[in-house]
């Protein structure tokens, strides 16, 4: 060792007592930074020496450092005189009683501060729409604690609860005070749980009815209390399983960078571009989009209320069963546009659609038009265009798409041809479904069905 001018540390696992050898004779010795606990060893001796500036920071510096060293005798003496000089010091890693005293007094700290974070105990705001200290302390540090083990139970019921109670909170703000208070401290441990990952664990049947309530708030953004509930709803959807159609004009602007950065990433950007370069030009921009209204999918478990129903209601104002209708078909065809290998977004889009070709099937013909321009057309078209198609039919479907190339069959100037027509088109992809004469057709429908063979 002392016919060595410097010493360079192992990366990324990096010595201990490899180092403190050429240290104890005042060699110089060049480490890298790391992201773990035996990589950041060799930086840690120089820190306890207070002699940062021979720790590197990317390989780059860490090369750099090391020639300078090696070709500069100045410099390197200057060094190991440093370095000499400080270990005569007696540093805290080579004081092991010193050293295990600091450690004894952290351990219950530690011990104190997990208890306090375990607690049963509810944190009540101390005065009207803040948040204490002590609650955004608890978050925060569950938070991180959930990120190491996520598969703690006792930490996930813990951010269950004060999910609860930062959704309550953002609910009693007085609207016109919502920017102010979200600028404050609170949105650090708004931001912390927002991106913790909480969202993918299962709902409980309380949180389902709660998400509902902040779904009837939210419906829309016309409530003077919308954005309170769409915050509180934010905190219950995984990343990218919901948008608010035209965000950046609907939202505030002081909410719309944080909700981009979770719920519009470039990804889910890109596979929701399809959407509006195929749309039909009776769906407009703001029809495309998963509102608070539609609900986080179960595996395996369709979300459709049983109770929804169609009805022949003004095309131009839906009633509020059409109106459900469309948020929860708007919302699955978004979510299959993010993740069309999602068994449960399938088997909801296969629902949906059975119910949106019903409702044509039993229109009256006179009716056909109104409805077609109408919301309930752009329904359609959304589900026409993402391409459920494409999914091959379950038996129940082949049989239904045979009574409907039954009545086909008939004609396209059957009494209700049109009817069987727009229904067919949900399940056929465009080969399947050609038209021999197509001035037959009438002119509302003309231009979507030669976009849709033409797809």
């Amino acid at each position: 060792l002392k016919l060595c001018d410097v010493c360079l540390d192992s990366y990324p696992f990096a010595g201990v007592n490899s180092l403190i050898e050429p240290l104890e004779i005042g060699i110089p010795i060049v480490t890298k930074n790391g992201n773990s606990f035996r990589s950041l060893m060799g930086s840690a001796l120089l820190r306890s020496l207070s002699i940062p500036d021979l720790i590197a920071d990317s390989e780059a510096e860490y090369i750099n450092l090391a020639i300078r060293l090696a070709n500069n005798s100045e410099l390197r003496q200057q060094k190991q005189q440093e370095i000499r000089e400080k270990m005569q010091q007696n540093p805290d890693f080579l004081d092991s009683r010193s050293y295990s005293e600091q450690i004894g007094k952290l351990l219950p700290e530690l011990f104190q501060e997990w208890q306090n974070i375990h607690s049963p105990k509810t944190i009540e705001s101390q005065k009207k729409n803040s948040l204490t200290s002590e609650f955004i302390n608890r978050l925060v540090g569950c938070v991180n604690l959930y990120k190491i083990d996520p598969t703690d139970q006792s930490l996930i019921e813990e951010l269950r609860q004060l999910r609860k109670q930062i959704a309550n909170f953002w609910l009693d703000v007085p609207p016109k005070e919502l920017e102010t208070i979200y600028q404050g401290k609170v949105r650090e441990a708004y931001i912390a749980l927002l991106g913790s990952g909480i969202q993918n664990e299962p709902q409980t049947e309380e949180e389902e009815n709660f998400l509902k309530e902040l779904a009837d708030i939210s419906m829309g953004l016309t409530n003077p209390k919308a954005i309170n509930a769409l915050l509180g709803g934010m905190l219950y959807f995984p990343p990218g399983k919901m948008l608010v159609r035209d965000a950046k004009n609907r939202l505030p602007q002081w909410l719309i960078n944080d909700y981009k950065k979770v719920f519009e990433s470039r990804e889910v950007a890109q596979k929701l571009e399809k959407a509006f370069q195929t749309k039909s030009p009776h769906l407009s921009e703001d029809s495309v989009g998963v509102d608070l209204t539609s609900k986080p999918l179960k595996a395996a478990e369709s979300q459709t209320e049983k109770n929804v129903v169609l009805t022949e209601n003004k095309p131009e104002n839906l009633d509020s069963a059409n109106q459900k209708f469309m948020n929860q078909l708007l919302g699955s065809v978004n979510l299959y546009y993010i993740d069309p290998s999602d068994e449960s977004v399938v088997k909801e889009l296969r629902q949906l659609r059975k119910k949106m070709a019903d409702f044509w099937i039993n229109l009256e013909p006179k009716k056909l038009q109104t409805f077609y321009l109408g919301e309930m057309g752009q329904g359609y078209q959304a589900l026409l265009n993402s391409e459920i198609q494409n999914e091959s039919l379950i038996e129940s479907e082949q049989e239904f798409l045979q009574q409907l190339a039954t009545q086909l069959a008939q004609g396209i100037e059957a009494p209700k041809a049109i009817n069987y027509l727009l229904a067919a088109m949900l399940y056929c992809c465009s080969e399947q479904l050609r038209i021999e004469d197509i001035t037959k057709l009438p002119q509302w429908l003309l231009s979507d069905y030669q976009k849709f063979v033409v797809n």
